[in-house]
């Protein structure tokens, strides 16, 4: 019989989202459309700006997605105690 940790376990497995509904999937899709690499050209200071800001948003949305998990495997632990 299973026990609705091991449910709740694969379903988080499963679709891999966090608590923020971030999936593994929109990550990627980030990263892809806003690699984090140098321009291979001369570009203005507002667009080397604007460059950045994007990549900080890109990282902060990994960073809630990678804290949700960590977050939901401490409660885990406290509960198994």
């Amino acid at each position: 019989m299973e026990t609705h940790a091991n449910w709740y376990e694969r379903a988080i497995l499963r679709q891999m989202v966090g608590q923020y509904n971030i999936t593994e999937e929109l990550i990627n899709k980030l990263r892809e459309l806003f690699p984090d690499k140098l321009p291979r050209h001369d570009i203005p200071l507002d667009q080397l700006r604007l460059l950045q800001g994007q990549q900080q948003v890109v990282d902060m949305i990994e960073k809630l997605f990678e804290e949700s998990f960590e977050e939901d495997a401490e409660r885990k632990e406290y509960i198994h105690v």
